[in-house]
């Protein structure tokens, strides 16, 4: 366990084998310390500090997690979110929104094939899951963190080779501060699809009315309004909402410091044709949390 020195629990997180340990190191007599350490003090210090360092278990280093747990088999990897397991169930890997492969007559979008291929890879035969707040979703999958044979996280890894954008989706956001790092070295780095030509923010002036699906979109925020959900119009074709229910992941009410602002949002846009008759924006996106915007 890592301590900061500073920390005053210091005393209150050391075992009784390391305060023998300490004993060594601070006699009650300090006036009486000698000068030199005799062989026996020592090995013992070797074996209080040196010697659990080698016997510890390896630390996951990446985007770890509290929560239940269950290790299973895995048949097939869809794409770099998606897996499908021996027991039948269907896996959507929580904090991630990956390059879909082709499907139903639909073309597989740009980097879905390095994707999947790096998901594969990385997952072998056997993963770890591990569930948030919320573990399915509407569609009936499975909603988990997935960890490696070694315990790394799936999800940290793609992000990291840019290979998908991170969502932060309520209520699982126990990695998102997380992800939300990994994700910005690989954007600062234009790795993958912070960098495809296919995946660059488009901006909402240029939007047309029927475009749907997955986006990274940029305009200004022209009008805000709402006293329970909160609309965000831009100077375009979209409008952002966040709905009431997830205020509460938005500090201070920080959507008001965006009027007046260009800002890059990314999430699914849905195409609202009725709307648009009305005098209302046609394109509308859902910010459930304030990880989905970039104050340019």
């Amino acid at each position: 366990m890592a301590v900061s020195i500073a920390s005053p629990s210091v005393s209150a997180a050391v075992s009784p084998r390391n305060k023998d340990c300490l004993a060594v190191l601070l006699p009650k007599h300090p006036q009486k310390t000698p000068a030199g350490l005799s062989s026996g003090v020592f090995f013992r210090l070797l074996f209080c500090f040196a010697l659990p360092v080698f016997l510890a278990p390896p630390v996951a280093a990446d985007c770890q997690v509290d929560g239940r747990r269950e290790v299973v088999a895995v048949a097939t990897v869809h794409d770099g979110d998606t897996l499908r397991l021996k027991d039948g169930r269907r896996v959507r890997v929580i904090g991630i929104n990956a390059p879909e492969t082709a499907a139903r007559g639909r073309p597989a979008e740009a980097l879905a094939a390095p994707a999947t291929q790096f998901a594969r890879r990385f997952v072998g035969r056997e993963i770890t899951l591990v569930y948030d707040r919320e573990s399915q979703d509407r569609y009936g999958r499975t909603l988990a963190h997935v960890f490696s044979k070694e315990g790394r996280s799936l999800a940290a890894a793609v992000l990291q080779e840019g290979l998908a954008f991170p969502v932060a989706v309520p209520p699982n956001l126990a990695a998102a501060d997380c992800f939300a790092g990994r994700a910005d070295k690989a954007r600062k780095s234009g790795k993958g699809v912070w960098s495809h030509r296919s995946w660059l923010a488009s901006e909402v002036k240029s939007l047309s009315a029927d475009v749907a699906g997955f986006q990274r979109v940029r305009g200004k925020v022209t009008k805000i309004s709402g006293s329970r959900d909160i609309w965000l119009e831009m100077d375009g074709a979209v409008v952002l909402k966040i709905a009431a229910a997830d205020r509460r992941y938005f500090a201070d009410k920080q959507w008001l410091a965006w009027k007046g602002r260009t800002i890059e949002v990314q999430g699914w846009l849905v195409s609202r044709p009725d709307a648009a008759r009305k005098g209302f924006k046609p394109l509308q996106l859902q910010v459930r949390t304030p990880y989905a915007v970039t104050v340019l």
